[in-house]
């Protein structure tokens, strides 16, 4: 049991290496300065290489990954955001009460469905209803969140009215 949860606890740590090492390297490959998000076009340069240097985005991209890696594995320090500045971990802290409420939301409203369209399906077995069922679940699963999201978001504004179309 132990060595289970300890090459279950090796292979994680080197998931989160791997992820955020192939996410630095592909930052890094998109062809925009990242300051341009930060300063407009008639900013001027010295402001620009001054804020490249405290920011470490003057180093070599490995020397920059080093370093979050180290500050994220020695006291879980996510950085600062390049948009906001402000800490990543404050950023994160302030949505986890919205995150939460729409995970527990998300939950209480799947067991709601679930239960019941399970028990139908199952004393209806091969029925059409339990084939209409088995689709939506396979549906469900397939589709990525995100698509997902949208489509629930346009049959809600859009098709019910029931929910504002921003979101």
């Amino acid at each position: 049991m132990v060595r289970l949860v300890l090459a279950r606890a090796l292979g994680g740590i080197v998931l989160v290496t791997a992820l955020t090492l192939l996410t630095y390297l592909v930052w890094w490959q998109v062809p925009v300065d990242p300051l341009s998000y930060i300063y407009p076009d008639g900013a001027p340069e010295a402001q620009k290489q001054e804020t490249r240097q405290q920011l470490g985005l003057d180093q070599p991209v490995l020397e920059q990954w080093g370093r979050f890696t180290w500050r994220l594995a020695t006291g879980g320090d996510l950085g600062t955001s390049l948009f906001e500045r402000k800490p990543v971990n404050g950023i994160l802290a302030s949505a986890l009460p919205t995150t939460l409420s729409l995970v527990l939301g998300g939950f209480v409203l799947m067991l709601a469905l679930a239960i019941p369209l399970g028990m139908l399906s199952a004393l209806r077995a091969r029925s059409i209803f339990d084939r209409a069922v088995l689709a939506v679940v396979v549906l469900g699963i397939v589709l990525h969140p995100f698509v997902v999201g949208l489509l629930l978001r346009d049959v809600f504004s859009s098709k019910l009215g029931v929910a504002p179309p921003g979101g």
